[in-house]
């Protein structure tokens, strides 16, 4: 029987060797309303993971679902926390941020590669903000 939470951690291993480090950057929450305080409390910072990926270009650019400065992205389900510890991050979603060398990176699309139903990394098509 496959051990996908290991095959998981040799796909970090292997895509950090190969690739670059990118931020997915969770976002936080702004907290809930105080109409005595007048502030927001309880809210939580974004939170940044460094994860191991890779670019591939698309050999089709047709200009509507797939636009010309669009990348595909290919990055471990494994990243380093703001702590120092390599953990699963967050599973990722399209109103997450991803920041390539300092610069965001809006996600049209990302699909887990979950076999097992343990997702072991992402793919993501992704497009510079401007």
């Amino acid at each position: 029987m496959t051990d996908w939470e290991a095959e998981a951690m040799n796909i970090y291993h292997e895509l950090k060797s190969e690739g670059f480090e990118m931020i997915v950057r969770i976002p936080g929450f702004s907290g809930v309303w105080d109409p005595v305080s007048m502030s927001f409390i309880g809210g939580l910072p974004d939170t940044d993971y460094k994860v191991a990926a890779v670019k591939k270009s698309y050999s089709v650019i047709d200009g509507s679902i797939i636009g010309p400065n669009d990348v595909m992205l290919v990055f471990s389900s494994y990243g380093v926390d703001p702590s120092g510890d390599l953990v699963k991050i967050p599973r990722i979603r399209k109103l997450n941020k991803l920041l390539i060398r300092g610069i965001e990176q809006l996600i049209i699309n990302v699909s887990p590669v979950d076999p097992g139903n343990v997702t072991i990394m992402y793919e993501a098509q992704s497009r510079e903000v401007y």
